[in-house]
């Protein structure tokens, strides 16, 4: 039998490991999820870039029915770059 759980762990264990090597360690506050193949992001990123980049990464996962974005721009960041 099927087991969408599980299936959705996988796929958030694979998205987790794509994050994590192609973000280069700028994504390491994001957070996902996947809930019946939809993933969720979340968390804070430093940039408007960071958060692009964590979208498309996601957007090339395979088996992935679509992106639920919610990460948000660090305000200590945004003052930063703001300077």
């Amino acid at each position: 039998m099927f087991d969408d759980r599980k299936y959705d762990r996988e796929l958030n264990n694979s998205l987790r490991r794509r994050l994590d090597h192609e973000g280069h360690g700028r994504l390491r506050r994001v957070r996902s999820e996947v809930q019946q193949g939809t993933a969720i992001l979340w968390g804070f990123v430093a940039s408007m870039e960071d958060q692009q980049m964590a979208v498309n990464i996601t957007e090339r996962c395979s088996h992935l029915n679509g992106v639920i974005n919610r990460i948000q721009l660090n305000p200590e960041s945004a003052a930063v770059h703001a300077a």
